[in-house]
């Protein structure tokens, strides 16, 4: 059952960066460019090892960020979480710079510091990446919900997968907290719960230590990841968060209807 649940989720890694794989290296020479849209732009970075010929990135040191830039003044500051955010994902977050950190040269840096561990390290097979894609879940109600998926490897035992919703009141451009926007915040938790406890076959009155699980003092809390589409919420475990890694991430929606 485990074996199958690390599967699916390479499975679904794959497909989700499926578009950085095999291109041209036409393709790849683009490391910036921009798509645009009426309140933000997509930005692009693309950075590999200058040493590796290989078509396949996943032989090839390489850092690929897609995210949006919103573009008007009042998301200033949802511009600055959101890009130092991704700092954090490849190591250079500065979390007492209150100005942008350039990306790029960032990904240049993370290469750079592959190469000197090559050097340092010749006959390692280590390949290092970092990759996110982003994507928004919900526009509309004076809302964005961000998703942003990372998949990272500098080095350990496996790659480091993780799942990152952030929400703005796009007039102002502040962080807004979803469930301030739930009436019924005991109704949501126990909802959470049954849902959870369905999706692991754990029964109402089990305990969730006995089944691998790490809540604190055995009681059922709600994940630090909370998004919102149009049907409703979406509540997402990273993998280390409630469990070993070998038990895999955790998804539970919790429908709009589900709380009428």
């Amino acid at each position: 059952m485990k074996k199958s649940l690390l599967l699916l989720t390479t499975v679904l890694i794959v497909s989700f960066f499926f578009s950085c794989e095999n291109k041209t290296e036409k393709q790849k020479t683009a490391n910036k460019q921009q798509t645009l849209s009426d309140a933000w732009s997509w930005e692009h970075i693309f950075v590999k090892d200058e040493n590796c010929a290989d078509e396949n990135l996943q032989k090839c040191t390489h850092v690929l960020l897609d995210f949006p830039v919103f573009k008007e003044e009042q998301m200033t500051r949802a511009n600055l979480l959101v890009n130092h955010y991704i700092a954090d994902v490849m190591g250079y977050g500065d979390a007492e710079n209150p100005a942008l950190v350039n990306l790029d040269e960032a990904a240049r840096s993370l290469v750079k510091d592959f190469q000197g561990f090559k050097k340092e390290f010749p006959d390692s097979p280590q390949v290092w990446h970092v990759r996110l894609k982003s994507k928004f879940t919900y526009n509309q109600d004076n809302l964005f919900c961000l998703m942003l998926v990372s998949e990272t490897y500098t080095g350990g035992a496996h790659s480091a997968v993780n799942t990152h919703y952030m929400s703005f009141n796009s007039k102002t451009g502040e962080p807004f907290y979803l469930l301030d926007g739930v009436r019924d915040k005991e109704l949501f938790m126990q909802l959470a719960e049954q849902k959870f406890r369905m999706r692991k076959k754990i029964s109402p009155m089990a305990s969730l230590e006995k089944a691998g699980y790490w809540f604190q003092n055995n009681k059922f809390t709600l994940p630090a990841n909370i998004g919102v589409d149009d049907k409703g919420y979406l509540l997402h475990y990273n993998a280390y968060e409630i469990a070993p890694y070998s038990m895999g991430p955790t998804d539970i929606r919790i429908d709009f209807t589900d709380l009428e």
